[in-house]
């Protein structure tokens, strides 16, 4: 992605849609940052650790494995 509107309008769509299933399966987390997370750790630029609402600590396998 560039950075472009159009770069942005779809990731933020796919962010929304990701958001929905994710709440689905996880009703219990932060699915908003959840989502990040994964797309983050799919363009390779998830931290190691991020850590969620409830201080529950994700890695970059952690959303490899979710999807």
């Amino acid at each position: 992605m560039n950075g472009s509107k159009e770069d942005t309008a779809a990731r933020n769509e796919c962010i929304s849609g990701l958001i929905q299933k994710l709440e689905f399966i996880y009703p219990e987390e932060n699915c908003e940052k959840l989502a990040q997370s994964l797309i983050n750790a799919f363009q390779g630029s998830t931290p190691r650790h991020s850590t969620l609402v409830d201080s529950q600590s994700w890695d970059q396998q952690d959303c490899f494995v979710i999807t």
